[in-house]
């Protein structure tokens, strides 16, 4: 399912390198998947530490639960939201994933396109 999902996000990456074509705007694509991610973690996040009351969430570390950073410390893996470590995982895919594209475009800049789709693989 995970392959599946990647797929599905980078291939308009790989069709814009195939076709030498200007690829998707990575500030737009940020945006989707900011507000396809965060508003609904927001909000369950908040009204769990309201009730049953998730103390972690409203102290000083606030920001490392409200950012999806929690799983890159191992003092707040397990506070706050904890099946939240793969939010964290998935919010890391999508950032590096327009990296990652560029570093595919420029690796096969000046070969063959039929190439450039292999070495993607």
């Amino acid at each position: 399912m995970l392959k599946r999902h990647a797929f599905l996000l980078y291939r308009p990456y790989a069709m814009a390198h195939l076709n030498g074509t200007q690829g998707p705007e990575t500030l737009s694509y940020a945006w989707r998947r900011t507000l396809r991610i965060l508003p609904a973690y927001w909000t369950a996040l908040t009204l769990l530490a309201l009730w049953p009351g998730l103390k972690a969430v409203f102290s000083a570390d606030w920001w490392i639960y409200y950012g999806l950073l929690q799983a890159f410390w191992s003092p707040t893996l397990f506070s706050g939201l904890s099946v939240a470590w793969s939010l964290t995982i998935e919010a890391s895919f999508y950032a590096l994933l327009p990296l990652l594209a560029m570093f595919f475009a420029r690796l096969g800049k000046n070969v063959h396109p039929r190439s450039r789709m292999v070495r993607q693989l």
